[in-house]
């Protein structure tokens, strides 16, 4: 059983503005055993994530791991970091996350709560081992 979420598979939110991409991942997780929580994120630069409100995010509460696409639509918001402050707000509560990156991206600033980085973009095998790794290492990075 789950420590995080209670259910008798490990669950994984996963964070990605693309409705196919998060549709393609969820499948790929859920083929290899995990539960999955899938949610686009800010969406408009104008939206704001639950996340940042005092509320919190209520998916969040359940998964035992994050994979959390860093780029986000809101970043025009942010000035392109929108997906660093979600990272930031899903390490701060503890969750391992899996952080999906383009090459150009460089996480060296924000490390809490990052346990494993993929290129962009990864393929079902090299998501699906590294949330295995991630929920192994917690929040130790690798």
């Amino acid at each position: 059983m789950s420590e995080r979420s209670g259910k008798e598979r490990p669950a994984v939110l996963v964070v990605e503005q693309d409705r196919l991409l998060r549709d393609r991942f969820t499948a790929w997780l859920e083929r290899a055993d995990y539960e999955v929580m899938a949610c686009p994120g800010p969406s408009r630069p104008e939206f704001r994530c639950i996340g940042f409100d005092r509320a919190g995010c209520p998916l969040a509460h359940g998964a035992d791991v994050v994979v959390l696409d860093v780029w986000t639509a809101a970043d025009a918001a942010f000035k392109g970091r929108g997906g660093f402050h979600l990272l930031r707000y899903y390490g701060g509560l503890g969750i391992p996350i899996v952080a999906l990156r383009q090459s150009n991206t460089s996480l060296d600033d924000i490390v809490d709560g990052v346990v494993a980085e993929i290129e962009w973009p990864p393929d079902a095998r090299e998501l699906c081992e590294t949330v295995g790794v991630a929920l192994q290492l917690g929040g130790r990075s690798v």
